[in-house]
């Protein structure tokens, strides 16, 4: 199966800008995205740095977490869009096969902002006073 993530991105892009914008919104869809990729299943495989990626969007949109690149804040709110979206390429009522497409997306975007993510646990380190 081979996802066209550039269409994906294309789609979603102009929603993930205009959202944010609304943080209330945005933190409303971080959290539930936070509560599909807690479950047990089929997006265990994204580990522990698809949470990292949702907890910096919630520090982020709280204040707490500053100096985030624009693009890579909506990267990762096209992954929640994408990952919340009822209509995606496989429907995710297809276990087994249906989260595929989710799981790719999140896969792309977590390589695209790989630099970030390791900025913001350093930050998170230093922020739980357990330095670096």
């Amino acid at each position: 199966m081979k996802v066209n993530f550039d269409k994906i991105y294309k789609n979603l892009a102009p929603k993930a800008l205009f959202l944010l914008g609304k943080k209330g919104r945005l933190l409303k869809l971080a959290n539930k995205s936070l509560e599909t990729l807690s479950q047990e299943g089929s997006f265990k495989v994204l580990g522990h740095q698809s949470i990292l990626m949702v907890k910096l969007l919630l520090d982020w949109t709280q204040g707490r977490y500053k100096g985030v690149k624009k693009k890579n804040l909506v990267l990762i709110v096209v992954g929640i869009l994408y990952l919340l979206n009822p209509v995606d390429l496989i429907p995710d009522f297809l276990l087994g096969v249906g989260f595929l497409d989710d799981v790719a997306v999140f896969f792309k975007i977590l390589h695209k902002i790989e630099d970030e993510l390791d900025r913001y646990e350093d930050w998170l380190k230093i922020e739980r006073g357990t330095g670096k």
